[in-house]
């Protein structure tokens, strides 16, 4: 565990976090994509209205997932650029002087 600045930092939680966090919005992101691809591969042999409604609710809700998708790249892509290069800084400057 590593103090910076007054917060005290877990370097191995940090990065597990990260590992679990990129994971979870890589699978995401791809059964997102599956979701379409199966929605869009049923309809083509499904022909009803009751099929219309399905959609359309399901549709739905993937959409409303996205932004979650999208704000989880972000934050991993912040994390990546920003966060573990400073703690990496910052540790090869004080652990061990």
């Amino acid at each position: 565990m590593s103090n910076t600045n007054g917060a005290q930092i877990n370097i191995k939680a940090l990065a597990e976090f990260n590992r679990s966090l990129s994971s979870f919005s890589s699978k995401l992101r791809e059964s997102l994509s599956e979701m379409e691809r199966s929605i869009n591969t049923l309809e083509r042999d499904w022909k009803d209205e009751k099929f219309k409604e399905f959609k359309v609710g399901l549709t739905g809700h993937v959409k409303r997932l996205q932004p979650l998708a999208d704000e989880l790249k972000r934050y991993k892509e912040h994390s990546e650029k920003e966060w573990i290069p400073r703690i990496e800084e910052y540790l090869k400057n004080n652990v061990g002087k």
